[in-house]
């Protein structure tokens, strides 16, 4: 038994236009009839549109059949493309309209309003979970709204369906534009988001056994790295498994994608994949489940092959991390850098590395009184407290590894042994020294930082622990925040992530980042420094929520807001411009971000992006694509008692 969405994505798209062209009457005749065509003049049926349409550049809506429209101002023509045969609207002026201008030239003329503007330059998009159409003006685009509404009418006057055609708003200031012309049909970002049926997060094929599990029973219940899950939620941890698919919409920053990406695990939404009777008559039967960027398989699967996939797949080399104990005093991070991730861990090394940027001759934003606790001090715990015998008796028995309940619990007693265990009392009065150095906090934040974190190929999202530490607040003494983080290392997640990516259990060490710990909060949230719909494009993709509330481990239902940052490079304006493609349902119908802070945190993502790219990457100044498709993961949230805007971490994707 075969299951294909793609299948019933085409089925649903024909019944919409059948719909259409019987509610619509399209001319008696096509304006497509044989040969290859450049364009058409009008779409006067299905099939005309069929014809022009292309694949959407961005997948931020999933599936999406677009046809590009070149409207040249000066002889009021309307050109509806040969979207495959010209997928960028460039392509087509130059070639068929015969445009001199080279590119960069062509997009600053025509993505903004000035006299020698020649052309308007939109795709007419198909949303066919909403039998709508939307006309889409880039994020950059400045035209008035008087002009979009006069292009609207030539645009619906044209075509069979014209009275389905909405203008897609895509940012509270493009809402602001339209809302000048009362007549004007609107669609907003977030009407077309929930419409969806189906999202695609990590493409790519697995096999496995196909299970329902309920969210809340994530942790419970015993979860197999050979089982493809259907979630009904998204829990705030997933054990290693082949695939995921889950019921509520995933954010590409959300806690189950990222560790999806990291795995390389595919991963979707579909709403209905807790009652789709097709997928029931699967379950618990091994499959083949594979995710494309606009549809998602699962069909009955063989042991032959997939025990095939699995011993291609499931052949690493053992990776062995580098471990420096020569660091022996807890030390500021002003003079260090990323070379340093073997001594104190990729977070603190990576926090080094943000202490040298500059954005406008000024420090970036970071939490105040940093310093770091190295790798040795990690050690001097388990050596002076004979912890290191209980380890290496773990890591020894190949049958304990094996044996997950047993494991669990014998690393559950290492973990008690490590917070039972006294910290070296020099070390403590060295750690409350420094804290003091600070003058004015009294609480600060102790967070995990190891060599398997926060390093390139292994983010460990997730994975360990941090503890806040208080001067003056008996509640909340030091050593129990830094035996909390050093015990987290062995944690059973940890452990079996670890395990999963072959990682040497031996060579990993934990070490902390220190620094002042944080009251309430505005807002919070992640961004990664580049288009993640959308390859080779100035942009950066970024998820925020109002308070403390979690964009990586969200509660049921709530929502947050998910924008692309559009930096203006493209149209030669440098103006920021944001497209919401969700927005929070906690937010009060306003963004969690004012303006000034969307533009305020794209400096420093940029000032971040080019740091890392250039200085611990190596990145090539000639290389503009490498630069521009460089993620760098960050987070970031808004001091309630200052509203300033901090940074409190970035890695590398």
């Amino acid at each position: 038994m075969e299951f294909k969405l793609k299948r019933q994505v085409f089925l649903f798209l024909f019944l919409c236009v059948m719909v259409m062209s019987h509610s619509q009457t399209p001319s008696a005749e096509c304006q497509y009839k044989k040969g290859v065509k450049d364009f058409l003049p009008r779409i006067d049926c299905p099939g005309d549109y069929n014809y022009l349409k292309g694949k959407s550049l961005t997948e931020k809506f999933g599936q999406v059949a677009s046809v590009k429209i070149v409207y040249s101002i000066r002889d009021a023509k309307v050109y509806f493309i040969n979207s495959t045969l010209y997928p960028f609207h460039y392509d087509f002026c130059s070639t068929v309209l015969n445009n001199p201008d080279e590119l960069s030239f062509f997009n600053i003329k025509n993505y903004s309003s000035n006299p020698a503007r020649e052309y308007m330059l939109v795709n007419l998009n198909y949303y066919s979970w909403l039998g709508l159409y939307g006309l889409e003006l880039m994020p950059e685009d400045d035209a008035g709204a008087k002009d979009i509404y006069s292009l609207y009418q030539k645009i619906a006057a044209l075509v069979y369906f014209g009275n389905k055609v909405r203008v897609l708003a895509m940012s509270p200031e493009m809402e602001k534009r339209l809302a000048a012309i009362p007549n004007i049909p609107v669609i907003r970002s977030s009407e077309v988001y929930q419409g969806r049926e189906f999202v695609s997060l990590n493409k790519g094929k697995a096999y496995g056994y196909l299970r329902k599990v309920k969210a809340t029973e994530v942790g419970k219940t015993t979860i197999s790295k050979h089982d493809i899950v259907i979630l009904d939620g998204l829990p705030n941890e997933l054990p290693v498994v082949a695939g995921v698919l889950t019921v509520p919409f995933q954010t590409p920053l959300c806690h189950v994608s990222l560790l999806c990406q990291n795995r390389k695990t595919p991963n979707a939404t579909y709403r209905k994949a807790w009652t789709d009777p097709a997928i029931e008559a699967l379950l618990n039967k091994l499959v083949c489940y594979e995710v494309t960027a606009d549809s998602f398989i699962i069909r009955k699967a063989g042991e032959a092959e997939a025990g095939a996939w699995w011993l291609k797949t499931e052949s690493r080399k053992t990776i062995r991390l580098a471990v420096d104990t020569s660091i022996r005093k807890i030390t500021g991070l002003q003079d260090m850098s990323f070379k340093n991730v073997s001594a104190v861990g990729g977070k603190a090394a990576n926090f080094s590395e943000l202490l040298k940027i500059r954005v406008d001759k000024k420090p970036i934003p970071l939490p105040e009184g940093s310093f770091a606790i190295p790798f040795y001090f990690y050690y001097q715990h388990l050596r002076e407290n004979n912890i290191n015998r209980q380890l290496d008796s773990i890591l020894a028995n190949s049958s304990l590894i094996n044996d997950p309940q047993k494991l669990n619990a014998a690393l559950k007693k290492l973990r008690d042994a490590i917070k039972a265990a006294p910290v070296n009392k020099v070390l403590l009065e060295a750690i409350r020294t420094k804290m003091k150095t600070g003058g004015v906090y009294d609480n600060y934040r102790f967070r995990s930082s190891t060599n398997a974190e926060d390093v390139k190929g292994f983010n460990g999202a997730g994975l360990y622990d941090s503890k806040t530490g208080s001067l003056t607040d008996p509640d909340k003494p030091i050593e129990k925040a830094i035996k909390t983080v050093w015990a987290s290392l062995w944690d059973e997640r940890a452990f079996a992530e670890r395990q999963y990516f072959k990682i040497d259990q031996r060579s990993v060490a934990m070490g902390i980042l220190v620094h002042r710990a944080f009251g309430e909060e505005l807002a919070n949230g992640v961004a990664v420094t580049k288009h993640l719909y959308r390859k080779n494009y100035p942009a950066y993709t970024f998820n925020a929520q109002v308070g403390e509330i979690s964009v990586v481990t969200p509660p049921d239902g709530v929502n947050c807001d998910e924008g692309i940052i559009a930096l203006g490079r493209a149209s030669g304006s440098h103006k920021v411009t944001v497209e919401y493609i969700s927005r929070s349902n906690l937010s009060k119908d306003k963004t969690v971000l004012t303006d000034a802070q969307v533009e305020l945190l794209a400096k420093y993502l940029t000032a971040i992006k080019e740091h890392f790219y250039y200085k611990v990457e190596r990145g090539t100044g000639r290389d503009e694509t490498g630069l521009m498709n460089f993620g760098m993961d960050v987070e970031f949230k808004i001091d309630a008692l200052t509203g300033k805007l901090y940074i409190k971490q970035a890695r590398s994707l």
